[in-house]
C-alpha cells in the first residue's frame, strides 16, 4: 500500500499550475479576451466573443494568492446575469500553445 491511490502517473501539473489552469473547450464555458484589468482595485472588464462587456473582480478568478488579469490575455469563463449586469465567475486564463 504505497499511497493513497491519488496519482498513479508521474505529473508536475499539481498545484504549480493553479493560477494558470489548462482550460478545457468542452467544459461549457465561454472564451473571451481581457480588455483591461485594474490590479490595485481588482476588478477590470472581459469581452465576449460576441462583443459585449462583462465585469471580473479578482475573487472570480481561478487560484490562490494573488489573482490578477493581464490585458489582451484569452480566458475562459461562466458568466450570471448579477442586479448590477453581466458578471464573469469561474475565469481561467487559456494557455498559448
Amino acid at each position: 500500500m504505497a499511497g493513497s491511490g491519488q496519482s498513479s502517473s508521474s505529473s508536475s501539473s499539481a498545484s504549480s499550475f493553479d493560477d494558470e489552469e489548462e482550460a478545457d473547450e468542452n467544459d461549457g464555458r465561454e472564451q473571451g479576451t481581457v480588455k483591461w484589468f485594474n490590479v490595485s482595485k481588482g476588478f477590470g472588464f472581459i469581452t465576449r466573443d460576441n462583443g459585449d462587456d462583462v465585469f471580473v473582480h479578482f475573487r472570480n478568478i481561478r487560484g490562490r494568492g494573488h489573482r490578477s488579469l493581464s490585458e489582451g490575455q484569452s480566458v475562459r469563463f461562466n458568466v450570471k446575469d448579477s442586479d448590477k449586469g453581466l458578471q464573469a465567475e469561474d475565469v481561467s486564463v487559456v494557455r498559448a500553445s
